[in-house]
Formats: C-alpha cells, structure tokens, sequence
C-alpha cells in the first residue's frame, strides 16, 4: 500500500472508532414543583415541569388584582420577581401573595 492509501485507511479507522464507541451522556433533569400561598393570591409561570440539570429556570410571579407578590421560598428566596432557579436537583418552590391592605 502507498502512503496515501494507508493514511487514507488510519483515518477511516479513527472516524469509525470515534463514532462506534462514543457514548451519548444520558441526560439528567429535575423536577421543578411551584405552590402559590394563599392558591387565590396569583399564579407562576413556568408552573411545573421537568427540566434539564444546569439549566437556568427564570419564574414569573404574577399577582391576583387585590393581592401584591411578598417573596418566594423554599427551592428560591428573596422578593425578586421574575427569579431565575438554577435546576441542580428537583426543586419546590413557593411564591407567596398578601392581600392588599386599603
């Protein structure tokens, strides 16, 4: 064989080995749960799902007319609204409302 026949067949070989025995990574997710206190308060979008492990969940608290949005809990925290949750294990999260006062 001359050298561009067996450079040609090296090369063929290392294509088919690579592609042979490569394995796909399974691909992780996590359950994301949100519960809205008190249930009439308002609602969240995303409400639930199951999402990719790294990925980056960003939740939008939208309140019911005569309430106000208070804070999250649980899998997040703070009063940011919208939040981003960051899905490294399954996560429940909480948005909590209050009634307006007059």
């Amino acid at each position: 064989m001359n050298k561009i026949a067996r450079l040609t067949s090296s090369i063929l070989l290392v294509i088919f080995l690579f592609i042979t025995c490569s394995k796909d990574d399974p691909i992780i997710q996590h359950d994301l749960t949100v519960e809205v206190i008190p249930s009439e308060g308002g609602s969240v979008l995303p409400f639930s799902g199951k999402f990719d492990e790294g990925e980056s969940i960003t939740l939008t608290a939208s309140p019911a007319p005569e309430y106000i949005f208070k804070n999250w809990s649980g899998g997040a925290s703070g009063t940011g609204n919208p939040i981003k949750v960051l899905m490294t294990s399954d996560k429940n999260v909480t948005a909590v409302f209050e009634k307006k006062t007059v």
